[in-house]
């Protein structure tokens, strides 16, 4: 049999499982799209699942009528389980709100007359055994209360879930325009900006190139010297890129431990050689926190490079991949995504 417990279990993972895939594309939350991306979740529909694993591979591709044409095709005319589930959801969250609420109030009220009875006993000098019975009484009454406000504070954290859900990425935020710790262009200001360069670019037909830069060992980094040390290696680097670049170079923080560079009218070859200027100049600082006077060492970065004439290609994604590389070959380097050995796409 299924529990309360059991299904707020199930919705919250779900919705921590899709919300974030909705934020990352810009996806709004509508009923609508969420009933395609939890279908999407299930991985039982082939057909959606290989169309819309082809539109993420194309920048800002989940247009409003793109959202709309898959709901059309794979959900509309269908029996929505996804719908119903929010449906559920809902209608779960608001019975057991009301069913707590009423019994809290009529624990209240009940508690209220108990009090005026206890104390109107009490005025009579009551016999030490009714005393002894009305405090054993009163300590009962007192608990069942408590349990029927328990009841509410858990039902009203599972509606504070679902909200912090939202809270708890930064993908399915309204972000910030400018990221707070760094002064930098926030990732969602940046996915904005790129958008509409990448139809300058188009339009110009103009090179431009793309560097992802991840900070090596920052969670070990942060674990050990806790975020004071993380939060000042996030400003030192921050201070280094921005000074590194110029004219119309964009830089913005991307991920909690990366940062992006969008560099127009540059080729992929000058935008490597940036990426190798940065990744050798971060790498010879020493920082230390000055406060406790704990020496932090070296700090180093692996950077993922693409560039090209846009034609449709997610470069993004292209610098991911050569980031990944970077990283997994031991970091402290420069990967570029045409010197990476793929396998041809078929």
């Amino acid at each position: 049999m299924t529990t309360d417990i059991d299904f707020h279990k199930v919705s919250i993972q779900r919705l921590k499982k899709i919300l974030p895939l909705m934020g990352r594309f810009n996806i709004p939350t509508t009923p609508e799209n969420y009933a395609v991306w939890y279908e999407y979740s299930l991985n039982r529909t082939p057909a959606l699942n290989k169309k819309i694993d082809k539109i993420k591979t194309q920048a800002n591709a989940f247009t409003n009528k793109v959202n709309n044409d898959l709901y059309v095709q794979f959900v509309a005319n269908q029996n929505s389980e996804a719908l119903e589930h929010t449906e559920q959801n809902i209608r779960h969250v608001i019975k057991v709100l009301n069913h707590n609420m009423d019994k809290m109030y009529q624990g209240a009220e009940h508690y209220t007359d108990f009090l005026a009875n206890v104390e109107q006993e009490l005025s009579a000098q009551p016999e030490a055994q009714r005393l002894s019975e009305l405090i054993i009484n009163l300590i009962s009454e007192t608990t069942t209360l408590k349990a029927s406000n328990l009841e509410m504070t858990t039902s009203l954290k599972k509606v504070q879930d679902i909200v912090d859900i939202q809270k708890e990425d930064p993908d399915v935020t309204a972000a910030e325009p400018i990221d707070k710790l760094t002064g930098l262009m926030s990732q969602h200001t940046f996915h904005k900006h790129y958008v509409h360069a990448l139809e300058d670019f188009a339009e110009a037909d103009e090179l431009f190139g793309l560097l992802i830069i991840d900070i090596d060992h920052f969670s070990h980094i942060n674990k050990t010297y806790h975020s004071i040390a993380g939060d000042k290696i996030l400003k030192f680097v921050a201070k280094l890129l921005t000074d590194s670049v110029k004219g119309q170079d964009v830089v913005a923080r991307y991920e909690k431990d990366q940062f992006v560079i969008l560099l127009p009218r540059t080729s992929y070859q000058n935008t490597l050689k940036v990426g190798t200027t940065l990744c050798a100049n971060i790498g010879r600082k020493k920082l230390t926190l000055s406060k406790k006077s704990i020496k932090l060492g070296g700090i180093t970065v692996s950077v993922g490079v693409s560039g090209r004439k846009y034609n449709g290609t997610d470069v993004l994604l292209e610098a991911n991949t050569a980031l990944k590389h970077a990283k997994t070959s031991g970091g402290n380097q420069v990967a570029g995504y045409f010197e990476l050995d793929l396998p041809e796409s078929t």
